[in-house]
């Protein structure tokens, strides 16, 4: 389990369950780290401050391509984009495979009103819900009691 303790409000802190994959990171990231953070960073305390990934943001948005002195990695251009767009895709990836109450609460959201923005229901999504309340699948004719003709799904505007 993550447990995140500090936010802006009440639902911000909350625990969210670790996949598999995310787990081994962590691991081996406590693993290769000297110091007392699983990502540490060069400030005094050795944790990432609020400025920490802003600066490594603004640096990759206009650094060269080139090899860090402290890690060894190589760093590449990339486009300007805003920090914020990571979690907005995340939360929309999610959206269609899990229902909005999970999400707002994954996404420490304390209103149904901000988790909405990343709800957008595609055709898929909407037919394979109504496939799994009405039994029937709608990618072909609905069967009727037998004797009958069956019927063609409709789209109603």
């Amino acid at each position: 389990m993550l447990e995140i303790h500090f936010g802006k409000t009440e639902n911000a802190r909350r625990r969210i369950p670790m996949s598999n994959r995310v787990a081994s990171v962590l691991d081996m990231q406590r693993t290769l780290s000297q110091s007392e953070w699983i990502f540490p960073a060069p400030t005094k305390s050795g944790h990432m401050e609020k400025s920490t990934l802003k600066k490594r943001h603004a640096k990759a948005c206009k650094g060269k391509s080139k090899d860090d002195k402290n890690t060894g990695q190589k760093s590449f251009d990339i486009q300007p984009f805003a920090l914020y767009t990571l979690r907005h895709t995340c939360l929309t990836r999610w959206a269609p495979h899990m229902d909005p109450w999970t999400l707002a609460y994954l996404a420490g959201h304390r209103d149904m009103s901000i988790t909405k923005r990343y709800v957008h229901p595609q055709q898929e999504t909407i037919r394979k819900a109504m496939e799994r309340v009405s039994g029937h699948n709608l990618s072909t004719p609905l069967q009727l009691e037998a004797g009958t003709e069956s019927v063609e799904p409709q789209v109603i505007d």
